[in-house]
Formats: C-alpha cells, sequence, structure tokens
C-alpha cells in the first residue's frame, strides 16, 4: 500500500468517528471518555513501547536536532501568528495565535508518521511532542492568562512523562519485561484508530458560516500551508537530516491542536471559535496532508 494509501486510511477513520457522531451511536461524554483513553493510557503506552529500543550513535544526534528544532519551530510560529493576527481582537487573537502555535502533533501526528515511515520511525515523533508537550502547557496557557502558569501541570502530562521515562530507559538500554512490555503494545496500539475516530467525530462541530469567516481560514491556511514550508525551508538551511527535517515539516503541518479548546474552556477564552479552528483546519487537512507528503516523499 502506498504511503498516500496509508494516510487515506486514517481519514477513513476520522470518517467512521463522524458517521458516529451523525447517528447519535456515540455522544460527547462517550467522545470524553475515549479523549481520555488516548491521552491516559494508549498514547503514552505507544511512547514508552517504542522507545524500547537500541540508543545507536547514529541516532542520538537526529533526536537531539528534532527536539531543539522542533521548539524552535513552534515559537517561531507563535511569532508569526502574534504578528500577523496582532490586530485582531484580543479574544480572536489568542485563539489564532494558538492555532498557528500548536499542531494536533501527537493525536495526528503520530498516526501520520506511522503511516508514511513505520513504526520504527516514530521515535523522532516522541521527541517533537516531548517539547511541544513543555510549550503547549506554559506559553499555550500564557496565551490565555498570564498568571495560570503551573509548573505541576506541565510535570503531570501523561505524554511527557511518558517521554521523559522513555528516554531515560532508552538512553541507558533498559528492558523492560516481556510482559509489561507487550501490554504497552497491545495498549499503544490503540492509539492511531481511537485518536482518529474522536478527530472524526470532532468534525461534526464544522458549520457552513465557518468558511464564511475570514481570518479563520486565514488561519487554517497558515497552520497547514504557509508554516510547515517555512520550517521545511529553515530546517533545510540549518542543514537537517531529512527524517528530523521531514519530522518537524510533517508535525508543524498538523491541523489545530484539539487542547486549544480545553485551553479556552479553562481559562475563559474564546471556546466556540477554538472548536471551530480545530474542525474546520482538521477537515482541510485531509487534502493538505496528502499533497504534502507527494512533496516531502
Amino acid at each position: 500500500m502506498s504511503v498516500i494509501s496509508q494516510v487515506l486510511v486514517l481519514f477513513l477513520l476520522m470518517l467512521c468517528g463522524l458517521l458516529a457522531v451523525k447517528a447519535r451511536w456515540i455522544n460527547d461524554a462517550g467522545l470524553q471518555g475515549l479523549n481520555k483513553l488516548v491521552i491516559y493510557f494508549s498514547s503514552p503506552f505507544l511512547i514508552l513501547s517504542k522507545l524500547q529500543q537500541d540508543a545507536t550513535p547514529e541516532l542520538l544526534p537526529d533526536l537531539i536536532n528534532v527536539f531543539w528544532m522542533g521548539g524552535l519551530a513552534i515559537v517561531l510560529c507563535g511569532a508569526i501568528g502574534l504578528f500577523i493576527f496582532r490586530k485582531e481582537k484580543e479574544d480572536r487573537k489568542k485563539i489564532f495565535v494558538g492555532m498557528a502555535m500548536f499542531s494536533n502533533a501527537g493525536f495526528m501526528g503520530f498516526p501520520v508518521l506511522i503511516s508514511a515511515f513505520g513504526e520504527e520511525k516514530l521515535i523522532y515523533g516522541i521527541i517533537y511532542v516531548a517539547i511541544f508537550n513543555v510549550l503547549l502547557w506554559s506559553v499555550g496557557v500564557l496565551i490565555f492568562d498570564k498568571h495560570a502558569l503551573s509548573l505541576k501541570k506541565i510535570v503531570t502530562v501523561p505524554t511527557l512523562l511518558a517521554s521523559v521515562l522513555g528516554v531515560i530507559l532508552f538512553l541507558l538500554n533498559i528492558r523492560l519485561p516481556a510482559m509489561l512490555n507487550q501490554t504497552l503494545e497491545l495498549m499503544g496500539d490503540t492509539t492511531t484508530p481511537v485518536a482518529m475516530f474522536v478527530v472524526g467525530a470532532r468534525l461534526s462541530q464544522l458549520r457552513k458560516e465557518d468558511v464564511k469567516d475570514v481570518k479563520l481560514l486565514l488561519a487554517c491556511g497558515l497552520r497547514l500551508i504557509v508554516l510547515p514550508l517555512i520550517i521545511y525551508f529553515l530546517t533545510g538551511l540549518l542543514g537537517a537530516a531529512d527524517m528530523v527535517r521531514t519530522t518537524v515539516t510533517l508535525c508543524t503541518a498538523m491541523p489545530c491542536a484539539a487542547v486549544q479548546v480545553i485551553h479556552a474552556e479553562t481559562y475563559h477564552g474564546n471556546a466556540p471559535l477554538a472548536s471551530r479552528g480545530v474542525a474546520l483546519s482538521t477537515a482541510l487537512s485531509m487534502v493538505t496532508i496528502p499533497v504534502l507528503l507527494t512533496f516531502l516523499l
């Protein structure tokens, strides 16, 4: 099966989620439960299981570059978003800056990377998501409330904890017992179908009026097309290896982070606009991601 065909399978999984909501086979409470399943179990378990590999001398420099280049890319995207939307009303500006800065790198990035390069390359995405989570729960919170930053929230993010523990085991070449590792693998294997199902279900929030919001469309265009291309050429100028460059670019090219809605709701932001941003950027990504993959591969 070609890479594009594999990615299209992900979108078919999303379609299953959308149909389930439309048919009322699952409600919002059920989706929240599936969301927590991915956040607290399947995604952290996937990270731990995929970091159970040898720390070869050739791999370590690449992972270090993914970490700092990924962090640089996220901050640069946020700065570009802040400049472009600087004249927007405050509540809309916060959402648009967040959309520019934070992609759905975990929920959608992991499945796309696995489909494109196989599970053995997911370690690159894991390192990207580690720095992503640090910035998401620090700068991402500060976007909405300058006084709400909490070190406890940052260090207790399940995927970040799994990344740190997994990297320690990876660097020390410590192998988990076979029974435990198999448990991690089995639960981790549910990440892709469940995450895609939830993302697809959220598309039910999309409305015809959303395509009439020019600034929202601009934010989606930045998130899905302009910023990934900027990052692709920037990482090239920095001399990044092919897999490093591709990983950082692809993770940047994912739609708006779903957690943006949670931040908006928690810190009294424009949650409806955030929901529309997630839904619209996800719908548009069904076109942009396959196109970008043909460009990168």
